[in-house]
């Protein structure tokens, strides 16, 4: 562990100006330049996720039901109408979720006769093009006899959220070498694999998260790059990320909102061009649902709003922290160290305008999803609303381990400075217990199938089960 340290020390660390009025000591870090053990290296993180994530044991489809379907649909006939293959007889036996009285799932509604996504239509978008790939090779969710095939649309699911949180592990791999190390980096983007979210929620079905985070990961990989003079700030492709990611799921607004003010504040030219972008898109993602919903937003955006309740706030709040069953700290514990890094070597964070925007997403969002009335996230696995921003969360590690590495540099450079050696042991070691516990309490959501939101009693009929030590969820399948 010691020679990793010191490795990435040496780095870019040693060469700077010790003295605290001197140059910036982390806007200089440079990582040693990419090279083609970079390449190779994002090559076995990806395939190696993927096989792990695709051979995890769980799949969560709820929500995700049908959506490809709705590629499908969209990539063979450029609609999103599915009305045909409903007809016309439906049960629950061919179509998974529907209703004896309506008939139709809860995942769509019709419209005039029409049938379209209940739940935001990015993800179908979005996933249309491997829908459309999956099909030239005689994978199709829509059989011969013209109806629905849900063994095809389980396995397009996990195949391609596989895919999608593998590719994201790599962009978490090269955000972090921008400023660290390939051994960090390695570290970082399996961390942030396995340790989080992404393993036990985003990559076990197309939930409206999984490209959610794509997006957010691929705006903060470039913003970082640009904060840090590696590139230049492409305005244009940052609102249509930040764009997407809003048709993808509505919460998408809740970093959306702190990213452009940090771009139009640090990079007023800029913020115009993004700020036209984005209300660019927007006009047509409201043509667009005027043309499919006859209303100027789909019909979950314009439902979602009534989930609001203000009054549960501090309960709701306590159990997506803390408590065993939805607890973000207790699910991704690797976020306090990420905290303490922050803190404790906060003379040493860099660059600082984007750190205190990945802050403020944080607590704006967690202030934000504590007012929503299921705030126990219904049927699912952990943590499950904070999974949109583990990017934030990646980035924020990032800055902070950068921030200690550079801390230590600096106490090298200066003999006559306490000694911290032992300190530092018991953070590396708080630092791998955290990683490790994050792995043991993720895996256990994409490896052992339990009946833990419908047993006892089903959760959305006692949500405070959530803060039951004597009964955790990660237990559950064990």
């Amino acid at each position: 562990m010691g020679k990793l340290v010191m490795s990435e020390e040496s780095s870019g660390s040693s060469q700077r100006d010790p003295s605290p009025t001197g140059p910036s000591l982390v806007d200089t870090a440079q990582a040693p330049p990419l090279g083609r053990r970079d390449l190779i290296t994002a090559v076995a993180i990806f395939i190696g996720l993927f096989a792990l994530l695709y051979n995890s044991k769980v799949l969560q489809i709820s929500d995700s039901k049908y959506t490809m379907l709705f590629s499908e649909q969209l990539a063979i006939n450029q609609t999103l109408n599915v009305a045909e293959y409903f007809a016309p007889h439906v049960d629950s036996s061919d179509y998974p979720k529907a209703k004896p009285d309506t008939h139709w799932p809860r995942h769509v509604r019709e419209v005039n006769g029409r049938l379209y996504p209940l739940y935001p239509p990015g993800t179908a978008a979005l996933s249309s093009p491997f829908v459309a790939v999956a099909r030239l090779f005689g994978v199709s969710t829509i059989d011969s006899d013209g109806r629905y095939n849900s063994l095809a649309e389980d396995f397009l699911q996990r195949l391609i959220a596989a895919i999608l949180m593998a590719a994201v592990s790599v962009v978490f791999y090269f955000t972090a070498r921008v400023c660290l190390d390939q051994r960090w980096s390695l570290l970082v983007a399996i961390a942030g694999a396995l340790s989080t979210q992404i393993w036990s929620t985003a990559s076990r079905g197309m939930w409206s998260h999984t490209w959610d985070i794509v997006l957010l990961a691929l705006v903060l990989f470039h913003l970082f790059k640009e904060a840090k003079g590696q590139t230049q700030l492409r305005p244009i492709l940052v609102a249509t990320l930040l764009s997407w990611a809003f048709f993808v799921r509505p919460t998408a607004a809740l970093f959306i909102i702190p990213i452009g003010l940090y771009v139009c504040l640090c990079r007023p030219k800029s913020g115009v061009l993004l700020a036209i972008t984005g209300l660019a898109w927007l006009g047509l993602f409201i043509a667009f649902s005027y043309s499919t919903y006859e209303s100027h937003l789909p019909i979950y955006y314009q439902k979602h709003s009534s989930k609001l309740d203000f009054s549960t706030w501090a309960l709701a709040l306590s159990a997506q922290l803390i408590s065993p069953s939805r607890g973000l700290l207790v699910y991704v514990p690797v976020l306090l160290m990420c905290g303490y890094a922050l803190i404790r070597y906060r003379q040493h964070v860099a660059p600082k305008a984007l750190c205190l925007t990945c802050v403020i997403i944080v607590l704006f969002h967690h202030a934000s999803i504590a007012t929503f009335n299921n705030w126990w996230a219904g049927v699912s696995y952990g943590p499950r609303f904070s999974t949109d921003i583990v990017p934030v969360f990646v980035l924020l590690g990032v800055i902070g381990l950068r921030a200690a590495l550079d801390f230590r540099a600096l106490q090298a450079a200066n003999p006559d400075t306490p000694s911290t050696e032992r300190r530092h042991r018991v953070e590396y070691v708080v630092l791998w217990f955290c990683i490790a516990w994050g792995m043991f309490a993720n895996g256990a959501g994409a490896l052992t199938n339990n009946d833990w939101n419908r047993n006892p009693q089903p959760i959305k009929e006692d949500p405070m089960r959530t803060f039951d030590w004597s009964d955790p969820q990660f237990l559950r399948g064990l």
